[in-house]
């Protein structure tokens, strides 16, 4: 599975199938630059959605919009993701916010998109993202009876103030820790 860290305001560059983008409670939703930018490929829908819910944001709140293959090649939705109120967003109520994106990003897909509102710093919380993240992808599919394909991630992508070179050390050591973390899951349900 690949991790990677690409400067905010990068949405045009993606190639993931699925945009998560997180919604402070209680914020001015037209002034934050990750959800105007994601607003355009969903033609003005997010935000007219988010003026009419003006109380969205709470945490695990989430709502779908689908994407239009002309406005864009490879994401096919944006999920807005409620994380509550900023004062309230300790390490703990982050990686649980990211172990629901990782469970909530859509049956099948293979890669994902982050973006954090503004006033979330990024670069020194990567670590929890990722591993929060991975933690909600976790699927044990290997001990189901059932027959059929079991498809694997392959890629997270976090939309960061900081350029990846700064916080590559810190996704390394958030893979290795998330890795290890599965593999005693695995030991534990046998």
């Amino acid at each position: 599975m690949r991790v990677n860290v690409l400067k905010s305001g990068k949405i045009a560059e993606l190639t993931c199938e699925v945009l998560m983008v997180g919604v402070l409670s209680g914020t001015k939703f037209a002034t934050d630059a990750a959800i105007r930018e994601a607003d355009e490929l969903t033609d003005g829908a997010m935000l007219r959605f988010l003026k009419k819910n003006d109380k969205f944001g709470k945490t695990f709140e989430s709502v779908p919009f689908h994407i239009s293959p002309k406005k864009h090649k490879f994401v096919e939705n944006v999920i807005l993701l409620g994380m509550g109120s900023l004062d309230n967003l300790d390490n703990y109520k982050l990686r649980q916010v990211a172990a629901y994106a990782g469970k909530n990003k859509g049956k099948d897909v293979k890669s994902v998109a982050l973006s954090l509102p503004t006033g979330v710093s990024v670069a020194d919380k990567i670590d929890l993202l990722v591993i929060g993240f991975l933690d909600g992808n976790f699927d044990s599919g290997h001990h189901k009876t059932k027959q059929g394909h079991h498809l694997e991630f392959e890629e997270l992508v976090i939309l960061s103030d900081k350029a990846s070179g700064e916080v590559r050390g810190r996704v390394e050591r958030a893979l290795i820790i998330a890795d290890s973390i599965h593999k005693v899951r695995e030991v534990v349900n046998q």
